[in-house]
């Protein structure tokens, strides 16, 4: 019943944010559709968006079916509970990434490297910088916040902590992920982003059964930074851009990695 709620809840919501785009749009573009060509490009845009979105998605929801498949259903709800009291600090990545949006986008399309390397080394700064503080301020309060659902679910502290490792190197590569969205690296993206997935899924079938919820936390922790990592590769590799802010050696400023395709 719940579960049914929810989703109609969801689809309430989608449908009334629909009709309130369309009523405020309508004006300014008028009744006519767009031409086919445009609702292609449109549609070669947005499915691939769609798909890297959805395996951006399912990674934190993979491994909570895997504890729940090799632990049970009550070490799932101690993990569930412990991944998603660091919700904070999701909710201060997806911040950077929208404000940063719209500066990414028009350094891109200005087609200007030193004004996308400063967008970008800046953006990932904040980033970091904003979800340890979130982090920090969850994990102090993390056993009193276990607590409020059951004096067993206490012990999912130390899965927390290894879950924040992994959200922390998560926080210095959602800029880069957003620099390869918007430069078309769809691909690149959905490759990172199978990889991932496969290796989370290893790695929690082999720690879990093994070491319980601190193997199935560290499984998600270190999936997590290899992602982190393989989306700083492919940053430098296919953009020449260093993600990480610039080093100051003597007189010279590191901005961008020599190299990089356009």
């Amino acid at each position: 019943l719940v579960g049914t709620v929810t989703i109609l809840a969801v689809a309430a919501t989608g449908l009334t944010t629909y009709i309130t785009l369309a009523m405020h749009l309508r004006p300014a573009t008028g009744p006519r559709r767009p031409a086919g060509r445009l609702r292609r490009l449109w549609l070669g845009a947005a499915l691939p968006m769609l798909v890297v979105s959805s395996l951006d998605d399912l990674f934190p929801a993979l491994d909570v079916m895997l504890v729940g498949a090799l632990l049970g259903p009550a070490e799932a709800a101690i993990y569930f509970a412990a991944g998603r009291l660091l919700a904070l600090a999701h909710f201060a990545q997806y911040a950077v990434h929208f404000v940063n949006g719209h500066a990414m986008s028009l350094a891109l399309a200005g087609n200007a490297e030193q004004s996308v390397a400063r967008c970008l080394q800046r953006a990932t700064a904040v980033s970091a910088l904003a979800t340890l503080v979130a982090l920090g301020a969850t994990l102090a309060a993390g056993p009193f916040l276990l607590g409020l659902f059951g004096q067993n679910f206490v012990h999912g502290y130390a899965a927390m902590c290894l879950l924040a490792v992994g959200l922390l190197g998560r926080s210095l590569a959602v800029p880069a992920q957003e620099y390869l969205l918007l430069s078309g690296r769809n691909r690149v993206l959905t490759r990172i982003g199978a990889i991932t997935l496969a290796v989370l899924a290893v790695l929690c079938a082999v720690l879990a059964p093994a070491f319980g919820l601190t193997g199935a936390a560290t499984a998600a922790a270190m999936a997590q930074l290899l992602r982190s990592l393989l989306l700083i590769r492919a940053t430098r590799r296919m953009g020449g851009l260093l993600v990480l802010p610039p080093l100051r050696l003597g007189r010279q400023r590191f901005v961008a990695a020599p190299g990089g395709s356009q």
